[in-house]
C-alpha cells in the first residue's frame, strides 16, 4: 500500500488527481461530491477523518460499488 498525502486542494486539483488513486481519505471539511466520485474512475474505498460522513454523496459511491 502506497499513501500519497495532498492536503488543501483545490476542487480542480482534486478532480484532477483523483483518477490516479483507489482510495481518497477527506476531513468532513471536504466535500465529495457526484462530480468527484465520478471523476475517481479507479476509487473502490472513501473514508472520512471524523465522526460523520454526511460530506459525501453515499448515494452515488454505493452505485459505482465504492464502500
Amino acid at each position: 500500500i502506497q499513501v500519497v498525502q495532498k492536503t488543501n486542494l483545490t476542487k480542480e486539483e482534486l478532480l484532477a488527481e483523483i483518477p490516479k488513486y483507489d482510495g481518497l481519505i477527506v476531513s468532513s471539511a471536504t466535500r465529495v461530491a457526484a462530480d468527484v466520485i465520478n471523476a475517481g474512475s479507479n476509487l473502490k474505498i472513501i473514508g472520512c477523518a471524523g465522526t460523520s460522513v454526511d460530506n459525501i454523496d453515499a448515494d452515488v459511491a454505493t452505485r459505482k460499488g465504492i464502500i
